[in-house]
């Protein structure tokens, strides 16, 4: 409903979902772990995300 009602009035708007405000921390804890447990293997799942 946001995002419909922003385009309506033209407004701009910054959307901040939950999986993209908090990649870039996971991604730091995971170089970390990797940095301990240098046999670990890291992998990034991708999903497709509908706004």
């Amino acid at each position: 409903m946001t995002i419909q009602y922003a385009k309506f009035i033209k407004m701009n708007l910054i959307v901040g979902s939950h999986t993209f405000t908090e990649i870039f921390g996971v991604k730091s804890l995971s170089e970390k772990i990797k940095e301990k447990y240098e046999s670990l293997e890291i992998i990034e799942l991708v999903e497709d995300h509908i706004e």
